[in-house]
């Protein structure tokens, strides 16, 4: 489990995003790794205060954080942008 500082940036284009790890949200930080239970265990060991569901998403290859749904749209959009190239 990784902890880095909260991100966002509003100028990325969605074709251009790529959904990297699983990540929780947590104050100004988010805690990165494979599966969100992996994390949630690792945050539990640490003593941390357990998340909510919105507060668990993705980060992006720059670490910007997206909840489900934001990334759900992304890898959908990426999808289809993909199969245009083929």
């Amino acid at each position: 489990m990784d902890k880095i500082p909260l991100k966002r940036d509003n100028c990325i284009k969605l074709e251009n995003i790529k959904i990297v790890k699983a990540a929780i949200r947590q104050g100004d930080f988010v805690y990165t790794g494979w599966r969100h239970a992996d994390i949630l265990i690792s945050m539990d060991d640490a003593g941390c205060d357990k998340p909510s569901y919105d507060d668990q998403g993705f980060i992006d290859q720059h670490g910007n954080f997206y909840r489900r749904s934001s990334a759900d749209i992304i890898v959908r959009v990426n999808c289809i942008f993909c199969q245009l190239w083929l």
